[in-house]
């Protein structure tokens, strides 16, 4: 009841996949949007979302996705959208974890982690 850090472990995991073919065109935007975080619609929640760059494997000669690759846009208090800034060349394997907190009246309430994995095709068509 007293420990701290299990009290700020994540209560929730998901695990989310998602594919392309390698130098993906972009929409005219510059940005192409992955993936969708929704937290708590209370008005007095405070959700505050992270985005970490969990590793990258991709055979030598391949140039590796880097966090710059990547966004984090916040269209609503309680939302975060993934998005994909600039195309990457493949085959490369990319994990990202996405976390959010979630505060009422300033007080930590629990969080929740997204692990997504990102496959990169080496074709592309």
């Amino acid at each position: 009841m007293n420990d701290l850090a299990c009290l700020r472990s994540p209560s929730h995991y998901s695990y989310n996949f998602i594919t392309f073919v390698s130098m993906l065109p972009m929409p005219s935007t510059g940005q192409l949007e992955l993936f969708t975080m929704r937290g708590s619609y209370q008005s007095e929640s405070t959700v505050h979302f992270t985005m970490a760059l969990v590793d990258v494997r991709a055979p030598p000669g391949v140039e590796r996705a880097t966090e710059s690759c990547f966004v984090l846009k916040r269209p609503a208090p309680s939302q975060a959208v993934l998005v994909l800034t600039r195309t990457i060349p493949g085959p490369q394997e990319i994990e990202l974890d996405l976390t959010m907190e979630i505060y009422q009246d300033a007080t930590f309430v629990g969080s929740a982690i997204a692990k997504i994995f990102i496959f990169v095709s080496q074709y592309e068509f």
